[in-house]
C-alpha cells in the first residue's frame, strides 16, 4: 500500500508531521540534498517548493514510482520518503555517454591536461583472467591496491631511484626532478658545466636543479665526501630562483672541450691554424691555452734550468666571414715544470664567431732539454641572458670549485637530502611546511607548481583529504619519492593514494579520495527485490609464501633494498615462493612490512569479486563503502521482499512473500528503514512457510514499503564492501563488491620482524688499501739539485678502481699537499 491519499480533504494530519523528500537536481551530479516538507503536500506542490523545473523528473514514494498524470493528485502520508531524481533527455544522455568516454580515455589513455610532464604512460599489460599471479590480481581486483607494477617493456630502474651509483645528467629538454617528501636525489645539470682560469688553477663553475620550490637543502656531498671537505670551494643555494639569483652562475656559458696539442715544425708563425666555432648568440668569446708539462729549458752545457719562451696567436672573425681580427697574442716566457694555463676574453657583438689558433713559436730542435708542450683546451662563448628562464619556482644550487689536485674532470657525483616545502594539513588548517603526508601531496600534485594547469580548491574535495590527512598521520604512512620521468597526474595520485591505502576518486567533478574506514557505517541495503544480474568471479593463483618487496631504505643511504614479508606459517626457515612487489613513495623498512602484510591479507581475505546492477538505489554509494547484501544465489539470508503491513501489540509484520521457518531455531528480520538506516528483529521460528511474523523481542518497527531481508539469526545477511561503480542506461548501474573482510586491518599488527635486507652487503673499495708500495728518488746533481719520485703500488683485487688521489708531505709536518690523480 503506498503512502498517499488521493486528496487533501480525505485525511486530517497532525501539526508538524513531514515527509523526507530526497532530491537529485542533476543528472551529471551524485550529490543528493535532503529537505522535510509538511505531509499532505501533492507531489506537484512539492516540486515547485523544491524550486526544481518539473520536466525529465523520476519520482518514487518508498520506492514505488509515481507516474507523472499522477502528480497533481497524489499527497503524501507522514514519514513516507519522495525521492525525486532529474533524468537526461535522449539528446543530452548521448551527450554524457559521450562525456563519459572521453572522460575515461582522458584518465587512463595518457596524460591528462595539467601533466607533470609531456609524455604518456605506456598501456598496461595484458594478462590471463585465471591463473595469474597474486601481484596481478592485487592490481586488478584489491579494494585498495598497491601502485600499478611498471610494464615489464620498461627497464626495472626506472621504478626505484637512489643515489647508490647516481649520476648528475644533462638532462635537456627532460622533465624537472619532483620532490616528494625527504629524500636524497643527484640533481640534474640546471646548465652546462665549464671551466675558468685564476692565475695557473682552474675550477669548475656547475649549476644544478634540485627541483620545484621551495626545497630545503642539507647534507650536500660530492661522492660520499661532504662538500665542505674539499679544498677551495664554493656554493649557494637558491630555494626559489625568481626571488633570488645565482651569484656563482650568472650567464650561460658554452664551452666546448678542444684539447688540441699545437705543433709548429716549420719556423716561426708559420704553422697552420687549428679552428672551432662558437655556438649561436654569444656576447663573449674566450680561449684557454695549457702547458701541462710547463715551460722551461735545460741547457745541456751545465744543467741549469734556464727561461723558455712559447706563444701562441689567436684570431676571431663572425662565423663564415673570413674577415679574421687578432687577439692578444699568448705569450709565456717561464723556466717552470708546473703546469701553466693562460685564457684570452674579448667581448663581441651577439652572434657566432669562428676561432681560430696557431702555435706561433716553431718547436725547438736543438740538443737542450725543453718543455713546451701546448694545448689548446677550450672554447667558450657567454650570453648576457638569465641562466634560467622559467616561470615557476625552482630551487637550485651553484657551485665554484678547484678543479685541480683534488678533483679530475668535471664533477658527477654531487647529491644532496632535499625536502619541499608544500601546503599541508595541521589538523586544523593548511600551513606551509615540510612533509611526508600522502594527504599533502595528493593536493599538491593537483595544485602544485609541478602541474600545467593546477586545479582549483572548488575542484578538490579537502574535506576527503583533510580526514585522510589525520588517518596517514595517525597509521605512520608516508610518501617520500623523486619523480625524475615524465608522468600523468593520475598516475602520480594513484601513486601517492597507494602510499596510503587509499584510491583516487573524482566525484561530482572533485577529486579526493576514499580508503578503508574500519566500523563505517552501512550506505545501503540490496536484494532481489532492487538489484539483478548477481554473479561471482573467484581468482585462482598459486599463493607465494611471501612477498619480495624492492625499495629505497632510507636508514641506508637511500639505496636500494630489498625486504621479505612472510605470510601468516612461513619465515626464511622454510619460505620458497616468492612474488615481486614495489610501493613506490615507501622509504621505510618498518613501514614496508606493514603494507606487505596488509596486501597478502587482503588477497586472501577478498578474492571473490560479486556483481550486481541496481536502480539509483546506487547513488548513495562510494568506493569503498559499507553494504548489506542479502541474495538466494550464494545463499546470503533465506529472502527477500518488502513490508506489506504493520501491527502493533504484538508486533507483527506481514510482507509480500513467503518464508519457510523450523522450531527451535531463532531468525533474524532487517528492515531497510525510510531513511536508509537498518532495523534488526528476532523471530522465535516454527514449523512450516509464513508471509506474516510476530517478532519476539523489543524494539522500533518498519513501515509499509521497507525492503526486507530474511535468515537466520546473524545470518540473513551479509557485509561487503563497494569495490567500483559503473554507470550503465537509464541512471541503472553495476556495483562490483568484495568481501568485508575487517580481519585484514589486523594483519599489520603485532610485533615487526628484525630487518634483515635481502641485498647482498656492498663492498666499500675504498677500504681496501694498495700494497706493495714502494718508492724511488731520483737526484740530479744540478744547480740547484733538482730530484723526482717515482711511487708505485698494486690495486686491490676486489672491485674495479679508477683513479687514486696522491699527496705528499714534507716529513714529521702533517702537512699533506695534493699532487696529482693517476688512473
Amino acid at each position: 500500500m503506498l503512502a498517499l491519499v488521493e486528496d487533501r480533504r480525505a485525511e486530517l494530519f497532525a501539526p508538524g508531521e513531514d515527509v523526507d523528500v530526497y532530491l537529485r537536481r542533476s543528472p551529471l551530479r551524485q550529490q543528493r540534498e535532503h529537505v522535510r516538507v509538511p505531509a499532505g503536500m501533492s507531489i506537484a506542490e512539492i516540486i515547485e517548493q523544491c524550486g526544481i523545473e518539473p520536466s525529465r523528473l523520476y519520482v518514487t514514494i518508498n520506492g514505488h514510482s509515481i507516474e507523472f498524470k499522477n502528480w497533481s493528485r497524489v499527497r503524501v502520508k507522514p514519514g513516507a520518503v519522495l525521492s525525486i531524481v532529474k533524468v537526461p533527455g535522449k539528446g543530452a544522455l548521448r551527450s554524457i555517454l559521450s562525456l563519459v568516454v572521453a572522460v575515461a580515455a582522458l584518465f587512463f589513455a595518457g596524460p591528462i591536461a595539467g601533466a607533470l610532464g609531456l609524455a604518456g604512460v605506456a598501456g598496461a599489460t595484458s594478462v590471463i583472467a585465471a591463473g595469474i599471479t597474486i601481484v596481478g590480481s592485487l592490481a586488478i581486483n584489491a579494494l585498495f591496491p598497491p601502485a600499478k607494477p611498471e610494464a615489464p617493456a620498461i627497464d626495472k630502474t626506472k621504478t626505484l631511484y637512489s643515489i647508490g651509483g647516481g649520476k648528475n645528467s644533462a638532462n635537456q629538454y627532460g622533465a624537472i626532478p619532483v620532490i616528494f617528501g625527504r629524500h636524497r636525489i643527484s640533481p640534474p645539470y640546471a646548465a652546462g658545466a665549464y671551466t675558468e682560469l685564476s692565475g695557473d688553477d682552474q675550477y669548475l663553475r656547475m649549476l644544478f636543479v634540485v627541483g620545484y620550490g621551495p626545497v630545503s637543502i642539507s647534507d650536500l656531498r660530492i661522492g660520499e665526501t661532504p662538500i665542505d671537505r674539499f679544498a677551495d670551494v664554493s656554493y649557494e643555494i637558491i630555494e626559489n630562483h625568481l626571488t633570488q639569483a645565482p651569484t656563482l652562475y650568472t650567464k650561460p656559458v658554452f664551452e666546448e672541450s678542444v684539447q688540441i696539442l699545437l705543433e709548429n715544425e716549420i719556423g716561426w708563425s708559420a704553422s697552420s691554424w687549428t679552428q672551432r666555432t662558437t655556438a649561436d648568440d654569444v656576447d663573449e668569446i674566450s680561449v684557454d691555452i695549457s702547458f701541462p708539462n710547463g715551460v722551461y729549458r735545460y741547457q745541456k752545457k751545465d744543467g741549469k734550468r734556464v727561461n723558455y719562451q712559447v706563444v701562441v696567436e689567436v684570431e676571431y672573425a663572425v662565423a663564415g666571414s673570413g674577415a679574421w681580427v687578432s687577439l692578444p697574442a699568448i705569450g709565456i716566457t717561464a723556466s717552470s715544470s708546473q703546469a701553466i694555463r693562460r685564457s684570452v676574453i674579448r667581448a663581441v657583438a651577439r652572434g657566432q664567431y669562428d676561432i681560430r689558433v696557431r702555435k706561433a713559436s716553431p718547436d725547438y730542435n736543438g740538443g737542450d732539454t725543453v718543455s713546451e708542450t701546448t694545448y689548446w683546451t677550450a672554447l667558450r662563448g657567454r650570453r648576457n641572458a638569465s641562466v634560467v628562464s622559467f616561470n615557476k619556482p625552482l630551487t637550485l644550487i651553484a657551485v665554484r670549485i678547484k678543479a685541480t689536485g683534488e678533483l679530475s674532470g668535471t664533477v658527477d657525483t654531487l647529491n644532496c637530502i632535499a625536502y619541499p616545502t608544500i601546503p599541508s594539513w595541521s589538523g586544523t588548517t593548511w600551513i606551509l611546511n615540510t612533509t611526508t603526508n600522502p594527504a599533502d601531496y595528493f593536493r599538491n600534485v593537483l595544485q602544485g607548481s609541478a602541474n600545467a594547469r593546477p586545479v582549483p580548491d572548488s575542484q578538490i574535495d579537502l574535506q576527503s583529504l583533510q580526514d585522510w590527512a589525520v588517518y596517514c598521520y595517525v597509521n605512520g604512512f608516508t610518501f617520500e619519492y623523486v619523480a625524475t620521468e615524465q608522468r600523468s597526474v593520475y598516475e602520480m595520485l594513484t601513486m601517492i593514494a597507494a602510499a596510503g591505502r587509499a584510491a583516487v576518486s573524482l566525484r561530482d567533478g572533485r577529486w579526493g579520495v576514499v580508503w578503508d574506514i574500519e566500523d563505517s557505517p552501512i550506505v545501503q541495503h540490496f536484494t532481489p527485490r532492487n538489484s539483478w544480474g548477481f554473479s561471482s568471479n573467484r581468482g585462482y593463483a598459486d599463493l607465494p609464501h611471501g612477498f619480495r618487496v624492492s625499495f629505497i631504505n632510507r636508514d641506508n643511504g637511500y639505496l636500494n633494498d630489498e625486504r621479505f614479508v612472510y605470510d601468516d606459517g612461513y619465515s626464511a626457515a622454510n619460505a620458497t615462493k616468492f612474488e615481486g612487489l614495489d610501493f613506490p613513495g615507501v622509504t621505510d623498512k618498518d613501514l614496508v612490512w606493514k603494507h606487505g602484510r596488509y596486501h597478502i591479507a587482503q588477497n586472501r581475505l577478498q578474492r571473490e569479486v560479486y556483481t550486481l546492477s541496481t536502480d539509483f538505489e546506487h547513488l548513495v554509494c562510494t568506493r569503498g563503502d559499507r553494504v548489506l547484501v542479502n541474495h538466494d544465489t550464494v545463499l546470503w539470508g533465506l529472502g527477500a521482499g518488502r513490508v506489506k503491513a504493520v501491527t502493533s501489540s504484538p508486533d507483527t509484520v506481514t510482507i509480500d512473500d513467503t518464508f519457510t521457518m523450523e522450531a527451535g531455531k531463532t531468525y533474524s528480520m532487517r528492515f531497510r528503514l525510510a531513511d536508509g538506516s537498518t532495523l534488526v528483529r528476532k523471530i522465535t521460528g516454527a514449523d512450516g512457510e509464513f508471509s506474516s511474523f510476530t517478532l519476539s523481542d523489543t524494539g522500533g518497527l518498519p513501515t509499509t514499503g521497507d525492503l526486507v531481508m530474511f535468515g537466520e539469526d546473524g545470518f540473513e545477511s551479509v557485509v561487503l564492501r563497494v569495490k567500483s561503480i559503473t554507470p550503465q542506461k537509464d541512471l541503472t548501474a553495476q556495483l562490483e563488491l568484495v568481501d568485508d573482510a575487517p580481519e585484514i586491518m589486523d594483519a599489520d599488527k603485532g610485533t615487526i620482524p628484525d630487518f634483515e635486507t635481502g641485498i647482498p652487503g656492498l663492498i666499500d673499495y675504498r677500504s681496501y688499501a694498495p700494497t706493495s708500495m714502494s718508492a724511488i728518488e731520483r737526484i740530479w746533481t744540478t744547480t740547484p739539485a733538482t730530484s723526482a719520485l717515482t711511487v708505485s703500488w698494486l690495486a686491490p683485487d676486489v672491485g674495479h678502481v679508477t683513479g687514486y688521489i696522491v699527496r705528499y708531505a714534507p716529513k714529521g709536518t702533517g702537512n699533506w699537499f695534493p699532487s696529482l690523480t693517476v688512473s
